[in-house]
């Protein structure tokens, strides 16, 4: 049986007309998997190209472990293109590029008709024959800024003053102004600390030519998964 966790985010990038964009989604130790499987547990997928190589589409998704990739897992970024959009479901084009490990950590990344297979962990990675695809897979320090402390601080200034509000019918606290004056209090006087800063996360990046993944337009939407073998 196959297992799929994804993301869906969409970039706008006309690059006929020399515009870039980035676009990023988020999901940290939400999922089951986070404890079961963490190898397959997407934390963070970012989709970029920028101006210094305008015809290179930039991706990288990372990984709740910090431990090695899983030989028992397929690691997919799904790239939908279309020439007008919004991508909608009938008009857009999907090229997938898959990664998948060996037992002594080789990676072999396909997509698009081209391929590249060896050790992905140094700096500089590993480059498809063609040059189209260039591959990272390894340990980063992870890059999403997440302020936890004054995350929690936040929540605990809410459950203080819970017993005196009211909640509406999801549940959700219907802030008074003085409750909402000193969470405005807290946000903006805490120190503005990056609690993920220095913590190791899997990543694996990508760097694939464009023409591999715009088949039917330039507007693209990317999305990842991870697929249990």
């Amino acid at each position: 049986m196959k297992r799929t966790k994804s993301f869906v985010l969409a970039a706008v990038i006309a690059a006929g007309a020399g515009l870039v964009g980035s676009v990023h989604a988020a999901d940290h130790g939400d999922s089951p998997r986070a404890v079961g499987e963490p190898a397959a547990d997407l934390a963070d997928l970012y989709a970029w190209m920028d101006e210094t190589e305008p015809e290179k589409l930039n991706l990288i998704m990372t990984l709740a472990s910090a431990g090695a990739f899983s030989d028992a897992v397929d690691y997919v970024f799904h790239v939908n293109s279309d020439d007008d959009g919004p991508l909608g479901p009938t008009q857009q084009v999907e090229t997938n590029i898959t990664c998948s490990f060996d037992g002594s950590g080789v990676v072999t990344c396909e997509g698009g008709g081209s391929s590249a297979s060896g050790d992905a962990s140094d700096a500089e990675g590993i480059t498809s024959i063609d040059g189209n695809l260039r591959v990272f897979a390894g340990l980063r320090d992870d890059p999403f800024f997440f302020n936890l402390t004054g995350f929690n601080a936040t929540v605990d200034a809410v459950i203080a003053a819970a017993p005196a509000l009211n909640f509406d019918d999801d549940g959700c606290p219907l802030l008074d102004d003085m409750t909402a004056a000193q969470l405005r209090s807290v946000i903006s006087t805490a120190p503005n600390g990056d609690d993920f800063g220095g913590s190791n996360v899997l990543a694996l990046v990508v760097q694939v030519d464009r023409s591999l993944v715009n088949g039917n337009g330039d507007i693209l939407g990317v999305w990842a998964s991870t697929r249990s073998q």
